[in-house]
């Protein structure tokens, strides 16, 4: 059996050799790493040839900047494995990541298998984990035959800090590639988005292939080591950019009789909104009338908040005026405490990892 293991490059001559390297080294040797470079402009193409002209395991790939996106639909058309794993340039995975997986797909004949994960950490040069809090899913769910009808409603009824639903991240777990071009040939834009100006695209990815998905299992090893940090943890565009998966959802329940799931939808897409309000005036991401503005155009825009005004007593027009509002009043009190509270985290930084050292 042959996995095809697809990784988009993008400026991360950093990081990306311990990447490939936690690739080639997998117990499970029969891979091929098909590597994307996404028009880098820093040593990342040198360094993915450096690594096949020693391992004649890698393909290349080398293509204008698109995103990681189209990076990703690029790997999988080149595909020759049964199944496909995905990785970011900047993550890495267990020695015995694939052959785990790979393992359970083959004496369940599963579509798709789940693999756990945690978040690595960045500050100040420094390394640490921390494991993602979705525990409950995957303790209930773990080692169990999910067929199509419970996956869809998993994946509908996603509300991570509930502990409801399958993560919806396309790394870390093993995918059908029959699975992934036929839905390829029916759902195109939402497998694969078609602009790089988008945020997730991993929702989509799995919103569109689990029609597809008729088993799978998820297995709570963590397997994959996600890189966080930046900008983005800063501020992320969940609405702004990524918005059109709710509609995605809505369309979805709509399709599959699934109503009852739409207070969930619903709810999910009040958090993110809420959240990214929050920090849109925290971070002085546009004017006051700007963040007002946008908020007037999600809630005539976009379906489920035009349902959720309909259906839901508290409306979301209410609750997410409301949080303008509060965080407004509160901008003040945050700014006054910003630099006091960064002082603070140096400060215990230098006493966690300085004064700790034994001379």
């Amino acid at each position: 059996m042959l996995i095809s293991v697809i990784c988009p490059v993008y400026n991360t001559e950093k990081v990306l050799g311990k990447c490939i390297r936690s690739v080639l080294m997998q117990d499970f040797k029969n891979i091929e790493l098909i590597l994307v470079n996404d028009g880098s402009t820093d040593r990342s193409l040198k360094i993915c040839q450096k690594y096949a002209n020693k391992d004649q395991r890698i393909l290349i790939i080398d293509k204008p900047n698109e995103g990681r996106i189209l990076a990703r639909k690029d790997g999988v058309l080149l595909a020759q494995g049964e199944y496909v794993f995905f990785i970011d340039s900047d993550d890495y995975i267990e020695k015995d990541a694939i052959d785990k997986l790979v393992n359970i797909a083959r004496n369940y004949d599963l579509d798709m298998v789940v693999g756990n994960y945690d978040r690595v950490f960045d500050n100040w040069g420094l390394v640490t984990k921390k494991k993602e809090l979705y525990e409950k899913t995957y303790i209930e769910k773990a080692y169990q035959l999910i067929k199509n009808e419970d996956l869809i409603e998993l994946m509908l009824r996603l509300d991570l800090s509930m502990g409801m639903g399958v993560e919806c991240l396309m790394t870390g777990r093993i995918y059908r590639r029959s699975c992934i071009k036929a839905a390829l040939n029916i759902d195109e834009n939402h497998l694969f988005p078609p602009t790089k100006d988008v945020t997730n695209e991993d929702v989509s990815f799995n919103l569109a292939i689990t029609p597809f998905i008729q088993s799978c299992m998820i297995i709570n090893d963590v397997l994959y080591h996600y890189r966080w940090g930046g900008d983005t943890a800063r501020f992320f565009p969940y609405i702004s950019k990524g918005g059109y998966i709710f509609d995605f959802k809505y369309k979805m329940c709509q399709k599959y009789s699934r109503l009852d799931l739409l207070p969930n939808v619903y709810c999910h897409y009040k958090k993110l909104l809420c959240i990214e309000v929050q920090r849109m005036i925290q971070f002085s991401i546009g004017t006051m009338e700007e963040i007002h503005a946008f908020v007037e155009v999600e809630l005539s825009d976009r379906k489920i908040a035009q349902w959720a005004i309909k259906h839901v007593p508290t409306t979301i027009a209410l609750e997410t005026r409301n949080v303008i509002d509060n965080a407004v009043k509160s901008e003040l009190v945050q700014k006054k405490h910003y630099r006091q509270k960064k002082l603070i985290k140096v400060y215990m930084w230098f006493v966690n990892n300085i004064c700790s050292i034994n001379i």
